[in-house]
């Protein structure tokens, strides 16, 4: 209804408490060194990956340590089969931005789906994903976000994720 912000551990409980069948968190990336460019999805899992580590903590606000430990922690608990949907829609998110991008934007990297321990998808009852659209970080980036064409882009993709996670045309159908 209105361009606010909502708390992490909010976003996951309005999904729940509304019956979603999806949870797509969309996020801006950034880089420590103001170099990073592409885009990239995530979900929960206990990945010992030093940057997707390092993303989880900086969204999380809290340290990698922290991050990892949830993850850790959730992994234990977590449905797989819930997870694995979660896996499909990434894979579905990731190739359809770049089939969204690629043909305006061919230089944006396919940084593929990763795994971390963010706080926002914990305790999500139904397949979640973190959607990292573009690292804001950079002039490009923020040029790029900045760009109504590109926003459209990344938001054909991720409805285009969205129904093709719907009709079953990944590896793992919705059932």
């Amino acid at each position: 209804d209105a361009d606010v912000f909502v708390a992490l551990d909010e976003r996951t409980a309005r999904a729940n408490a509304f019956g979603a069948d999806l949870l797509i968190s969309i996020h801006c990336n950034a880089s420590e060194d103001g170099a990073g460019r592409g885009v990239m999805s995530f979900v929960l899992d206990d990945s010992r990956d030093a940057l997707s580590a390092r993303i989880a903590a900086r969204e999380n606000a809290a340290s990698a340590a922290a991050a990892a430990e949830l993850a850790n922690a959730l992994s234990r608990v977590i449905d797989r089969s819930t997870l694995g949907h979660a896996e499909e829609l990434a894979a579905l998110l990731q190739r359809a931005s770049m089939a969204s991008l690629r043909a305006r934007y061919s230089d944006v990297p396919d940084l593929g789906v990763r795994r971390a321990g963010f706080y926002v998808l914990a305790g999500a009852i139904m397949p979640a994903v973190l959607y990292e659209t573009s690292f804001i970080s950079t002039a490009l980036g923020e040029e790029r976000l900045n760009s109504a064409d590109y926003r459209e882009k990344l938001a054909d993709a991720i409805v285009n994720a969205v129904r093709a996670y719907k009709e079953g045309r990944g590896s793992n159908p919705p059932r």
